[in-house]
């Protein structure tokens, strides 16, 4: 469920619609791809639906929308909505693979997708020596770019006219806009795969194991995890 970490997330794309409304009225949309992926990180459809529902709670009332797969196709399961991304708007695996070794920017895409892979599944798969788990998650990895870039497309169709932002580093010329949700130093880090650590002067974005090591101590919030705190 969502934690400080998408809170203050969420908190920063409000600041942003603020200062952007000053100059035109604008309306973010936030599309959510937790559906597209969760076969392939071992997240549960429902789980991800819950974790939907919780973000719909924190941004309601607010500028901020939500888009996922499940608005996509109206009332068909997640394995049937992913089945249609991928008839539909994926590309095929030799076509990625040509552009890939074309595209510096698109390999490095891909670079970091095996390293979130490899990086969750090494703790998750304990029984599997790392040079297994490394060539799993290569492979998956290609699977998520494919994958990613269908729901690229399908966003584009369906919001044809709108400024699109990325939680990921861009190139400098490209059909979107990276954006810091807020203070990092991992670029590839989201608030879903990271814990907001408070520290002098404020909140940064780091990983669990990262906190721990600082001699942070978690933070309970109606009985869950919230955040990490160095005393």
């Amino acid at each position: 469920m969502p934690d400080l970490a998408e809170e203050l997330a969420l908190r920063s794309l409000r600041t942003l619609v603020e200062e952007l409304s000053e100059a035109h009225p604008v309306e973010l949309l936030i599309c959510s791809d937790g559906l597209v992926f969760a076969d392939i990180v071992a997240v549960p459809d429902a789980d991800i639906l819950a974790y939907g529902a919780a973000l719909d709670g924190l941004i309601a009332g607010t500028s901020l929308r939500r888009f996922d797969l499940a608005d996509a196709w109206g009332p068909v399961t997640p394995p049937e909505a992913r089945a249609r991304l991928l008839a539909e708007w994926a590309e095929p695996r030799d076509e990625l693979e040509q552009r890939v070794r074309a595209s510096p920017p698109l390999a490095a895409l891909l670079d970091g997708l095996h390293r979130f892979l490899f990086e969750d599944r090494v703790v998750r798969e304990p029984d599997r020596s790392r040079t297994q788990v490394r060539a799993s998650a290569r492979e998956d990895a290609w699977e998520l770019l494919r994958r990613s870039r269908a729901w690229g497309r399908l966003v584009s169709a369906c919001f044809p006219e709108a400024l699109r932002l990325s939680i990921h580093p861009q190139p400098h010329v490209s059909d979107k806009v990276g954006v810091h949700l807020f203070e990092t130093h991992d670029a590839w880090l989201t608030p879903w795969h990271g814990v907001a650590l408070l520290e002098p002067p404020g909140f940064r974005l780091v990983k669990r194991d990262e906190a721990e090591a600082l001699g942070a101590r978690c933070v309970t919030v109606a009985g869950r995890p919230s955040h990490y705190e160095i005393e």
